[in-house]
């Protein structure tokens, strides 16, 4: 029997781009396949540290979300002449479509590669057969419609690769395995030693955009397509019983929350009727058209106004912040923000004059106290973090072996390879 290597070929010591390549030397699997959002990274420093030979042989990709630093990569992979099967949830594959990125244009030639895991009931509380060496498991994880965490056995031996994990999500449930004995475990430890609560996060957004409406300010909340924007747009709908001002989306994260009712199974108690409170809710406009988001614009009233751009980075995005630079307005960023975006530049302190801006963490990841939660009812043999830059993941593995955590610090960088 040969022996189990894991090598990581990105996303651990870096915010994006994550990346684990599994293989006993006959059956190999690629854990997510992400790219950095980073604007100063050549090619090669963007995309998995891969090779044509390497992408030529791999047998399986197993897909967590559709959010770029997990599934942008895939493109590249494509490029270097991979031809095996692509695993993911039906939700995940259809947002990967609707995103507008390279891979909805690749879509059409990646299709029959595609195969959806809720086809193999098998798969869910138990295990799937991929081939004789690989069998599967999957479970929900709360990050955003359609995200799902892995397990993986291959030669007796089990591995867990969490994804991006989080129980605190307002509408969507999450599952921990229950399967045991685990001899590796890839976890999502995106917060570092930075504890976070989401009651908290949404205590001071909420006080926040309280405050600033009193002053006629318009609030603009960038957030991705899919994922935190749903919750957020949800929050804000409920808290405008209120406010009683225009809330302004975006339809790509109105069509988002929209698609929810289709995936029951994945909310949470009651989650349907407050996502039926806000698809009707009196005082939401969806825009469709650029005359709809001008004309809303040009109304003086302070309102939200929620765009599916989480970075800034976007000719729409760039039209929101000039449009609202002659008017009271206020730019509330939620999530990480990559080097050289205009959500980066903001935090740096750039163009205060021109936007003012607040940073307020909406909790889609785990912080430590989430990883020791997960890491006591796991109780894997080995684990690395992943999903934070190089000093955050220093700073977790100091805290956790404070704690009386077991770490071996020569596993955790891009390009090592771990016999399990």
């Amino acid at each position: 029997m040969e022996k189990i290597t894991l090598q990581v070929l990105g996303g651990v010591g870096q915010y994006g781009r994550a990346c684990f390549y599994l293989t006993n030397g006959r059956s190999r699997v690629l854990l997510d396949c992400g790219m950095l959002k980073e604007k100063n990274k050549a090619k090669h420093e963007a995309f998995p540290r891969l090779t044509r030979e390497l992408a030529r042989s791999i047998d399986f990709v197993l897909l967590t979300h559709s959010h770029e630093d997990h599934c942008g990569g895939l493109s590249y992979l494509f490029d270097l002449g991979f031809e095996g099967l692509i695993y993911s949830t039906e939700a995940c594959r259809d947002q990967v479509v609707h995103l507008g990125t390279d891979q909805a244009d690749q879509y059409s030639r990646w299709f029959d590669h595609w195969r959806l895991l809720e086809q193999l009931p098998e798969a869910y509380n138990g295990w799937y057969v991929l081939n004789e060496e690989v069998h599967i498991q999957w479970g929900r994880t709360g990050h955003l419609l359609g995200s799902v965490w892995y397990g993986i056995e291959m030669d007796q031996k089990r591995f867990f690769y969490s994804g991006d994990y989080t129980a605190e999500s307002l509408l969507l449930e999450r599952e921990l395995p229950s399967f045991t004995d685990i001899d590796f475990a890839v976890i999502d430890g995106a917060y570092g030693h930075e504890i976070c609560t989401q009651e908290k996060a949404l205590h001071y957004i909420a006080e926040t955009v309280q405050h600033s409406l009193k002053k006629n300010t318009s609030l603009l909340f960038p957030v991705p397509s899919f994922g935190r924007g749903q919750d957020l747009l949800t929050f804000l709908v409920q808290k405008n019983k209120l406010w009683k001002v225009p809330i302004v989306v975006e339809e790509n994260i109105y069509q988002g929350l929209k698609n929810y009712v289709c995936y029951k199974e994945e909310l949470k108690s009651g989650a349907s009727t407050r996502i039926a409170e806000v698809l009707l809710h009196p005082y939401l406009s969806v825009i469709k058209t650029e005359e709809e988001r001008r004309k809303h614009l040009q109304d003086p009233e302070g309102k939200i106004i929620l765009t599916h751009d989480g970075m800034l980075e976007s000719s729409l995005s760039f039209y929101y912040l000039k449009e609202l630079k002659h008017r009271n307005h206020l730019i509330i960023l939620t999530g990480h923000q990559a080097e050289g975006t205009m959500g980066y530049e903001l935090l740096q302190g750039r163009y205060l004059r021109e936007h003012k801006h607040a940073f307020i963490r909406y909790k889609v990841h785990q912080d430590l106290q989430d990883v020791v939660s997960m890491l006591d009812f796991l109780k894997p043999k080995q684990f690395i973090l992943f999903h934070s830059g190089k000093e955050t993941l220093e700073q977790s593995y100091n805290w956790l072996e404070e704690k009386g955590v077991q770490i071996n610090p020569s596993l955790h960088c891009v390009g090592n390879e771990i016999v399990v």
